[in-house]
């Protein structure tokens, strides 16, 4: 009717229902809540009511979209302003990471050690060669002083990794890094044991029981000190063995001196071999039972027994219980040897106790 009669207006009592149509409303005819006049009954709207597009930015008031109100899937990430997503506003397992399958949301290398809580990484996080120790170039992960016994594996510690004077013996003050025990003969270098390393009573001798420290055949008669060998310490058969009463180390040699040998002195005061047919050479002084270069030290005896298994020293078989001379050459010879030529000084220097045995005494 109001298309017949343009600017005709109907009163509302003359519109039967359905009797306005589209077009039959003009531009702006219709209001809303903030219009003069509000035509739209309240909660009448629908959402099939609104065209594409018909509701902008600044038509939407405050808090007016709820839960329920936005399609599954459709909030991406242009939609959201930034620091919109706070704290609890993310659900669990909801940050993907790098081993995950598919898209990952964390960017590399944006994590740092405050995003990490307390022991949340755990045996097995850590990658190859992770962890950077003090000899490592630039900063390092490990703590000074935090690395404890139980932090190194079996077999880890090799030659070349303990520093100087990092290993602490028994003799060091505080506590010490070697178990008592431990250390065995390939543990020593060559040298590295001196003089007054050794404990009293750590060389152990071939009488002792059990193992024993002294090589056979290694002492030599450098390592006995003065008057250190005593009576009943030399054995039976020994080749050849002494318990001097007088024995004398105070003079050197002038010649070598080999074997068991008497001995002189000559103008100097120095040591010779005895020897009977030659001036200047008697009367002997004393007995040299080893061997001595010129130059040396000689230690020479007076009186005591002597014993030779040696034959080059003596052999007094078939003459028990008679004196005993000085050679011609110095050797100690029975009464059958004694030089009897012209001019031959004769010297008694003992009595033969046994075919191998002198009772020495040289006045």
């Amino acid at each position: 009717m109001a298309s017949q009669f343009p600017g005709y207006i109907v009163p509302t009592a003359e519109l039967l229902s359905g009797g306005v149509a589209s077009g039959d409303i003009a531009s702006g005819a219709v209001q809303g809540f903030f219009g003069t006049t509000r035509n739209i009954a309240s909660g009448t709207v629908g959402n099939v009511d609104f065209g594409s597009g018909a509701v902008i930015s600044g038509t939407v008031a405050n808090a007016a979209i709820q839960s329920g109100n936005i399609a599954s899937g459709v909030v991406g990430n242009m939609h959201l302003a930034a620091n919109a997503v706070r704290s609890g506003h993310i659900g669990s397992g909801a940050i993907l990471g790098q081993n995950a399958s598919g898209n990952y949301n964390i960017a590399s290398g944006t994590l740092g050690y405050f995003d990490l809580g307390s022991g949340v990484v755990l045996s097995g996080h850590l990658g190859s060669g992770s962890v950077i120790g003090a000899n490592a170039s630039g900063g390092r992960s490990v703590a000074s002083g935090t690395l404890g016994s139980f932090d190194f594996g079996s077999g880890v510690l090799l030659s070349g990794h303990a520093g100087s004077g990092l290993i602490l013996g028994h003799n060091a003050s505080g506590g010490k890094n070697i178990a008592s025990g431990t250390v065995g003969s390939f543990d020593l270098g060559s040298g590295v044991v001196l003089s007054g390393h050794l404990g009293s009573g750590s060389v152990i001798g071939a009488i002792a029981s059990g193992g024993r420290s002294v090589a056979s055949g290694t002492i030599g008669g450098f390592d006995f000190a003065s008057g250190a060998v005593q009576s009943g310490h030399i054995a039976s058969g020994a080749s050849v063995s002494y318990a001097g009463i007088l024995a004398n180390s105070d003079f050197v040699a002038n010649e070598n001196i080999s074997g068991v040998r008497c001995v002189c002195f000559n103008q100097s005061g120095q040591l010779l071999i005895a020897m009977p047919g030659v001036s200047g050479r008697m009367p002997a002084v004393g007995l040299a039972t080893s061997d001595f270069a010129s130059g040396a030290t000689v230690t020479y005896f007076r009186d005591g027994p002597v014993y030779s298994t040696n034959v080059s020293g003596f052999n007094f078989s078939g003459f028990p219980n008679r004196l005993a001379y000085v050679g011609l050459s110095g050797n100690v010879v029975s009464i059958s040897g004694v030089p009897v030529a012209s001019g031959n000084e004769q010297q008694s220097i003992g009595v033969v106790i046994s075919y191998s045995g002198l009772m020495l005494r040289i006045m």
